[in-house]
């Protein structure tokens, strides 16, 4: 008797991934808003001049990302790794239509 455990063919793997992609296809939508994702990760952010507490270091980051420009959106979250670096990962993006 053997312990080895069958794997699916390429073939059946690859079948799977687009029935389930099918789904996740961007269509395009009349009048629907687009937009441009940048994902970034900002190493020792105190070394490139932002300041204060974690909360204000993010809070500054959004509004300059802002600036009174409404179509500006972003999201930044401030994480320290296991090996205590301290980073922000950030997604900024500008919508159009």
């Amino acid at each position: 008797m053997s312990n080895k455990t069958e794997s699916p063919s390429t073939d059946t793997v690859k079948n799977q991934a687009d029935e389930n992609s099918t789904a996740l296809e961007a269509k395009s939508v009349p009048g629907l808003i687009k937009a441009k994702p940048y994902f970034c990760v900002i190493a020792n952010p105190k070394k490139h001049g932002f300041e204060g507490t974690l909360e204000e270091i993010v809070n500054t980051i959004i509004e300059r990302r802002i600036e009174g420009n409404p179509q500006r959106t972003c999201a930044v979250n401030y994480c320290i790794s296991a090996d205590g670096l301290r980073h922000l990962h950030a997604v900024f993006e500008k919508t159009r239509q």
